[in-house]
């Protein structure tokens, strides 16, 4: 789930939680905030990123080189389809990348993996240490 190179930070801090015995999977080019959760049998494709506060529930399939909004909930059993953007709570709205979007996209996606890239390698916790 958790690729090779990615920041110790990283990979100790994002919420992972197995369930009934399932635990969440993933494509090693896929991005997961830190402060994501991911619960059960979850499944995220290659190129696919899920950003902060969303929440992943067990059976979900998230489609390569989709995108997971800020907060957005993917309830369980749901499929979201490759090249979407999944937004809300819970997550229905999904905007497809065709026609004016996708080459919108596809022009910006190698922004949002360096994003991706940049929030996997240079987001750390903030140790409280007392001082004001």
């Amino acid at each position: 789930m958790r690729p090779a190179s990615c920041a110790p930070h990283y990979c100790g801090v994002t919420p992972l939680y197995s369930f009934e015995g399932k635990s969440p999977r993933g494509d090693p080019t896929a991005w997961i905030a830190p402060t994501a959760t991911l619960i059960g049998d979850v499944t995220v494709g290659p190129g696919a990123s899920v950003w902060y506060g969303a929440t992943i529930q067990d059976g979900a399939v998230i489609g390569a080189r989709t995108l997971i909004a800020a907060g957005a909930m993917v309830g369980p059993g749901t499929e979201v389809p490759p090249e979407v953007v999944a937004m809300g709570v819970p997550a229905k709205r999904q905007v497809p990348l065709a026609g004016g979007p996708k080459v919108w996209v596809d022009h910006n996606a190698e922004i949002y993996r360096e994003l991706a890239r940049r929030h996997a390698a240079g987001t750390s916790p903030v140790e409280d240490s007392g001082k004001q």
